[in-house]
């Protein structure tokens, strides 16, 4: 009975060392980036949009790329990254519209993350900051 006993402790031992060594690499493959794609001007990328929605309700690490065409010239590029936390931060490039000016990459900080009331993947982005003014970014 004694070796019985002793058997099952050393099973349950080496189970418990297996859980651990498991959820510490699941944990970590979840703190890698996920690439959510690109959303090219003028079309909707569903699948990237409801990952990087996912993402951010999981709170976990990944981007999405945005561009929206401009009126004149080339495209505005947003990129959507979460932090793994609440917070997550949006850049808006405007290099490549011609028109712009100046052209420049804008950094906000943003608290929250919501879907619009209207359009279902549609996002906006509450009380962003990029050290300059402060405020929402809506339906994007």
């Amino acid at each position: 009975m004694l070796k019985i006993k002793k058997k099952y402790r050393y099973m349950f031992s080496s189970f418990i060392i297996i859980a651990i060594i498991l959820i510490s690499y699941n944990h970590f493959l979840s703190s890698e980036e996920a690439d959510c794609g690109i959303e090219k001007a003028g079309s909707f990328n569903l699948k990237g949009r409801a990952c990087i929605w996912n993402a951010y309700t999981d709170q976990r690490v990944a981007k999405f790329t945005i561009e929206r065409p401009s009126i004149d010239s080339g495209p505005f590029i947003y990129e959507i990254k979460t932090t793994g936390s609440i917070n997550l931060q949006l850049i808006q490039d405007t290099r490549a519209d011609g028109m712009s000016y100046p052209p420049e990459v804008n950094n906000f900080d943003c608290k929250r993350l919501e879907k619009s009331h209207f359009f279902t993947y549609k996002f906006n982005f509450k009380d962003c900051d990029d050290n300059q003014q402060q405020g929402d970014i809506d339906r994007l």
